[in-house]
């Protein structure tokens, strides 16, 4: 994905009101900043998601970083 992409999926999760979210969702999203940031290469506010998202989806964000075209 190109950073245009990135950057748009980052929009569209900072208009989602987070308060309103059950806790699945939340993690999803969680997982979505996190992988999104690492993609854009930006350490530091993927740190700041990264205790948020599971084991599992931290897995799963390095195999999608590691497997990014």
């Amino acid at each position: 994905l190109g950073d245009v992409y990135k950057r748009q999926v980052l929009r569209q999760l900072k208009r989602k009101d987070m308060s309103k979210l059950d806790d699945t969702n939340k993690a999803v999203v969680a997982f979505l900043y996190y992988t999104s940031y690492l993609l854009l290469k930006d350490e530091n506010r993927a740190s700041e998601w990264r205790s948020k998202v599971s084991l599992v989806n931290l897995k799963k964000a390095n195999l999608i970083l590691n497997n990014k075209s």
